[in-house]
């Protein structure tokens, strides 16, 4: 249990680990000053593997309050739930990024096949990724259809939004044969809910584009960018890539 907190917005971020086939559950709690409790995250499961994920909360407190971490034991001895690093910022979460220092606030979901990763220059395999981020001397994220990522989904998601309206402006990258397709999707607070707002398919050429999207939703929500890849080739040959994420407030369409 943190130390009691003054109201307002804040940024709440950690890591976590869960691994084995008895863990319980790992749950982290907003709990106001007069014991009223709201969930910010909650995970019932071994991951599958023993490795480090990143979570990011945005956290709105009308009142004092406290951050809770809650670890259930399962039934047997086979398993260990870990945390580490955690930071609570005054703010908001922002979504913004440019990738050039790391992934922001965005986190990789533990259920896909395989992670994004950050590049720079011709960074990605055979020569089919982009010569340079736009800026011409910075970093992107992209999957390839390397190794165990030839036939697979990757998974990229924000910090649970405020509902409302909103813009969401990317630059994509969408070269070779073996490249499926890119998804924008919103979640609902666990992810059982998903609405799809964008699909593109197949490659569209050596170069970055743009793209603008409006957003809407009634209840608070996350972003999903979601890759596939597909294995058509022997040579593995494909790279999606993303850049220069940004998310507007916008009342009508974008």
């Amino acid at each position: 249990m943190s130390p009691m907190q003054s109201p307002g917005q804040y940024c709440l971020t950690f890591w976590y680990s869960m691994f084995g086939s008895d863990i319980g559950a790992l749950n982290v709690y907003k709990e106001m000053n007069d014991g009223n409790k709201t969930v910010i995250f909650s995970k019932d499961k071994d991951i599958g593997v023993p490795d480090w994920w990143k979570s990011v909360s945005n956290i709105n407190a009308y009142d004092s309050y406290q951050i809770v971490f809650e670890g259930i034991n399962g039934d047997g001895h086979r398993g260990d739930i870990a945390i580490d690093d955690i930071s609570i910022r005054s703010g908001s979460c922002s979504i913004d990024c440019d990738f050039d220092v790391d992934f922001c606030n965005w986190m990789q979901f533990d259920g896909d096949d395989f992670n994004w990763n950050r590049g720079s220059g011709r960074a990605s395999y055979r020569f089919t990724g982009p010569d340079v981020d736009k800026s011409g001397n910075g970093h992107y994220i992209y999957i390839d259809t390397s190794g165990k990522n030839r036939h697979g989904t990757a998974i990229l998601f924000s910090p649970l939004q405020d509902a409302g309206k909103y813009c969401l402006s990317f630059l994509y990258y969408m070269y070779g044969v073996d490249i499926d397709r890119l998804q924008i999707q919103i979640w609902n607070t666990n992810g059982s809910d998903r609405r799809t707002m964008f699909t593109l398919e197949s490659a569209q050429g050596h170069k970055w584009f743009h793209k603008t999207i409006s957003l809407y939703s009634m209840d608070v929500f996350q972003i999903a960018v979601e890759g596939r890849t597909n294995y058509w080739w022997y040579w593995f040959s494909g790279v999606l890539a993303i850049d220069d994420v940004t998310l507007l407030s916008c009342p009508g369409k974008c």
